[in-house]
């Protein structure tokens, strides 16, 4: 052998050192990523999403859990595509002119998805007034799928970080519409009110999945405690 496969050949046994011959079991391939270790075109495809993704299985269950509305769950997987109808969208199909391309809320910037859900100072600043109310310091990541991935672990607990990655998703449902309303309906960006109004409808969504949460949208309001007090409740039982 030349001398580099000797090195191949001592780094190789350690390896082959783990597996064990069995003389009643014939030889056969396995696939290793899946439970059966048959090929499937899934596992295959899953696998790959893992290899290219790391998160993407995180921030998927963070999109597609019951407690979030379909309609939002919709809304959050189009923002993880980049495919949410904003004004960028309509710029690159000749819908509108550049000049009718500048975020709503600011004014300053093009209304791009990670500009109008994350960046634009009015609403970096509500965001930074739930980390706040959870007492986290933190930062915001740059696009919505490193959202999802990344807002649950800033909590402990399983159903504290369910119920804060329902925040993350009720925050950003939240924004969507107040822009929408602005656009379409004449309406005026309230930020002054969204702290309060995204706790009521956070409320609604824990109450209509699950009959132990008790808290409203007032007291949480006051702070986070009756939904570590749900939380709680969910693990004696």
């Amino acid at each position: 052998m030349f001398f580099f496969e000797t090195e191949q050949v001592v780094y190789l046994l350690p390896s082959l050192e783990r597996f064990r011959l069995k003389a009643t079991t014939s030889n056969k391939k396995v696939w290793s990523s899946s439970a059966d270790g048959g090929y499937t075109i899934k596992t295959c495809s899953l696998l790959i999403d893992r290899i290219m993704n790391p998160g993407l299985i995180t921030f998927k269950a963070s999109i597609w859990q019951k407690e979030v509305p379909p309609k939002v769950q919709s809304f959050l997987w189009l923002a993880v595509q980049n495919r949410l109808c904003i004004k960028d969208f309509l710029l690159c199909r000749n819908i509108i002119t550049v000049d009718q391309t500048f975020c709503i809320f600011c004014e300053n910037e093009i209304e791009i998805s990670n500009h109008l859900l994350f960046h634009c100072k009015p609403v970096w600043k509500l965001w930074m007034k739930f980390l706040d109310w959870w007492s986290i310091s933190g930062c915001l990541p740059c696009r919505m799928d490193d959202l999802l991935h990344q807002w649950p672990n800033l909590v402990f607990g399983k159903f504290q970080r369910k119920a804060w990655s329902m925040v993350s998703c009720c925050v950003s449902w939240s924004i969507w519409l107040m822009r929408n309303k602005v656009i379409f309906n004449d309406g005026t960006a309230t930020f002054k009110d969204s702290f309060s109004l995204i706790l009521y409808r956070l409320s609604n969504w824990l109450k209509s999945a699950d009959k132990f949460f008790i808290a409203t949208g007032t007291s949480l309001i006051m702070g986070p405690e009756g939904i570590i007090d749900w939380s709680n409740t969910k693990l004696r039982l």
